[in-house]
């Protein structure tokens, strides 16, 4: 049976929960050297991308990617963050804005493996559907 990258995050999460930064290193090294023996470790930033994930699940963290046209003002931020929390029950919600000239208006967000596009093109191509449709 093959082992997910998820697997091997949630692995490290286990193996990290409640180490000293002594034991850390010991573990991550352990861990970096496992993962080389298995052929991944041009997988490693994806399987850290997973133990992120996985810890931010178990502090009540999520981490929200935002591609806009522009940047968010923080008024923008706060109805992003309350719309994930309700969507999540998640207790934190941290913001990675990034500008995205080629969306023209509006934003995507992307959380937990889940993208939810709000620009300008999607309505575009979204109304195209709907009028050749009639």
């Amino acid at each position: 049976m093959k082992t997910s990258l998820r697997q091997y995050a949630l692995a490290l999460y286990e193996l990290t929960e409640g180490k000293n930064r002594e034991e850390l290193d010991k573990i991550l090294n352990n861990f970096i050297n496992e993962i080389i023996d298995a052929g991944l470790s041009s997988r490693l930033d994806l399987i850290l991308d997973k133990f992120s994930e996985i810890w931010n699940e178990e502090k009540g963290e999520i981490e929200v990617q935002v591609n806009s046209a522009r940047t968010l003002d923080q008024k923008e931020k706060e109805m992003i963050i309350e719309f994930v929390k309700a969507k999540t029950k998640a207790e934190k919600i941290k913001i990675k804005n990034e500008v995205e000239k080629s969306l023209l208006g509006g934003f995507k967000i992307e959380y937990q493996g889940k993208v939810l596009n709000f620009s300008f093109q999607e309505k575009l191509k979204q109304l195209k559907i709907a009028l050749n449709k009639e």
